[in-house]
């Protein structure tokens, strides 16, 4: 057990280590560079996904790691993890996201893999299968394959690639 003290010289330690920087990613030009991001439940939330894994990449010493966990499940109904494959892009987008609010992107395991490897190396991933609480001929999301029907969370560990 540490003491207040250990736990105060501990805590200064890390003030040196770690600087918290608020913004998006995307649109602010970090002076710095780091050895590893990490992202918790934060790429599902995202709508300019591509600009965001580029200002990732550009944050990142050569050779750096990124550490992604991303749910794709449905953040309405966690007991019923895919029941927004039932309405459409369209439907989706225009009624039931707000940007800002509750906005999910329904990119799924493969989308993700795909955005990735143009700046990334994927060294290993972890993914959570849910039971498909919705019959596939009610799917409208026709761009999800059948391999990622049931995908639910993943997690990548990922290398900076080198430019060529």
């Amino acid at each position: 057990m540490l003491t207040d003290r250990q736990t105060d010289d501990r805590l200064n330690f890390l003030e040196d280590k770690i600087e918290y920087i608020s913004g998006d990613i995307s649109n602010i030009n970090l002076n710095c560079k780091a050895d590893l991001v990490i992202s918790i439940s934060v790429f599902e939330h995202i709508k300019n996904y591509e600009g965001t894994i580029l200002g990732v990449y550009n944050c990142l010493n050569e050779g750096g790691l990124v550490f992604s966990r991303i749910d794709l499940r449905d953040h309405y109904n966690f007991d019923s993890p895919f029941l927004f494959y039932k309405y459409s892009n369209k439907v989706w987008e225009k009624y039931l996201v707000k940007e800002g609010v509750s906005y999910t992107n329904r990119l799924r395991h493969s989308d993700w893999i795909q955005l990735f490897s143009n700046y990334f190396e994927l060294l290993d991933q972890k993914l959570w299968r849910y039971n498909l609480d919705i019959p596939r001929k009610k799917i409208k999301l026709n761009t999800v394959s059948e391999k990622d029907l049931d995908i639910g969370v993943v997690e990548y560990l990922m290398k900076k690639k080198v430019k060529a």
